[in-house]
């Protein structure tokens, strides 16, 4: 008996971006750009013939296929074979990029999806909508969709004791008490307060599979949801505004970033001077207790961080970005301390990479500084990288304080 064949139908979707076709044709074939505005992970091999594996990691789903037609700045043609919990599509698919010039400084980027099963269209029409809105954000602003569009919910959770839970019915273990309100968010303005157990969002019970970001994970910035709190022996229903996720302000060129940033290397450079000049190799050596790090030991990783920071600044100009780290490596950081013999001496090379990585930034080409989402990249992950010093910065006190 002949299989049914399956009624299919085509999505097309089009936006106005305000960019240049190359800029936009660099965004659909750079594994890199890709990974920030497209999908959570891909491989490629961008030339008519080679393969091509695109993967959503919350969606449990992926595609994979063959580049068919390829002409640069103007289209982009794929094979599409989708695979959707597990499940591969019985339909050989196409799907179509094309960019048209629509002024000096504009292009309009249609997406075409053929040959898929009618019952997918409501579904693929919402994805390519949204993914064309990512690619316009991160092609016109350099932001990452992930990161802009992504909500918080003003928090710091903490699991629910098991006596705690038998007494409102959750499972124990469930992040959902409140440990944390953070100020100024949508938590808070809600009336959310430390000790209330969140039970519902959305009309989802919360759970250990069912966590708290699952009920909001297609919402949007200024969403607002209901929440379900218990306080004490109280059960209350309140709105909440879904928050953003705090970005801040991006500096307009990687000069500016790098003026930004020079003082708060030179605080960090007077802080470790401060802790460390006083004391001897043989207190700066030693581990406070097995397992761990001595105050060399420390100064090794920040100087491993401050190199692979380097390394993802560069690999991003190359459209190469180094994706190892050893930087916790016991092995590893002794190597590093071997080299340079001394505390001293690990301090004074600290202090030339941190110089190194704002030579990197104001000398940066201009084929390179044009290109907004790496600008934004750098700038998003420097606030965590001086946080990330200040952190071992404490470990080296108390480290000091440890063996003196």
């Amino acid at each position: 008996m002949a299989t049914p064949t399956k009624n299919t139908a085509k999505v097309t979707v089009s936006k106005n971006i305000h960019v240049p076709a190359s800029q936009l044709y660099s965004a659909l074939t750079t594994r890199d750009h890709l990974n920030n505005w497209f999908c959570d992970n891909c491989f490629l091999q961008v030339q008519e013939g080679g393969r091509y594996v695109f993967i959503w990691n919350a969606e449990n789903y992926s595609a994979s296929g063959m580049f068919t037609e390829i002409v640069p700045d103007e289209k982009v043609l794929l094979t599409w074979r989708s695979t959707h919990e597990g499940e591969e599509s019985e339909l050989q698919e196409t799907f179509a990029v094309t960019l048209v010039a629509n002024g000096d400084d504009a292009t309009t980027a249609t997406i075409e999806h053929s040959n898929i099963a009618e019952e997918g269209v409501d579904a693929y029409q919402y994805q390519w909508e949204m993914r064309l809105g990512h690619l316009k954000t991160y092609a016109e602003t350099g932001a990452l969709p992930r990161i802009v569009n992504r909500v918080i919910l003003g928090i710091m959770p903490q699991p629910v004791s098991a006596e705690r839970a038998e007494d409102i019915g959750i499972e124990a273990g469930t992040q959902a008490q409140v440990g944390q309100v953070i100020a100024g968010l949508g938590a808070e303005k809600a009336g959310i307060e430390a000790g209330d157990v969140i039970t519902h969002i959305d009309g989802q019970a919360i759970s250990i599979a069912n966590n708290l970001m699952q009920p909001v994970r297609d919402k949007t910035p200024g969403d607002v949801v209901d929440v379900t709190v218990v306080r004490d022996d109280e059960t209350l229903s309140l709105e909440m505004s879904l928050s953003p996720y705090p970005v801040p302000e991006m500096p307009t060129d990687y000069t500016a970033l790098a003026e930004q940033i020079a003082p708060q290397y030179d605080a960090l450079m007077t802080d470790l001077h401060a802790l460390i000049d006083p004391v001897s190799d043989d207190i700066t050596s030693q581990r406070p207790t097995d397992g761990e790090w001595s105050v060399q030991m420390v100064l090794a990783h920040l100087l491993y961080s401050e190199d692979y920071l380097q390394d993802q600044i560069g690999g991003r100009i190359s459209n190469g970005q180094p994706q190892h780290w050893s930087g916790n490596d016991d092995t590893r950081l002794q190597a590093i301390i071997d080299s340079y013999s001394s505390t001293a001496n690990l301090l004074s090379a600290l202090r030339r990479e941190y110089d190194e990585t704002l030579a990197i930034w104001r000398n940066m080409p201009d084929t390179h500084a044009t290109v907004t989402s790496n600008l934004w990249l750098d700038s998003f992950s420097m606030p965590g990288w001086i946080q990330h010093t200040k952190i071992h910065t404490q470990q080296i006190k108390d480290a000091i304080e440890a063996v003196s």
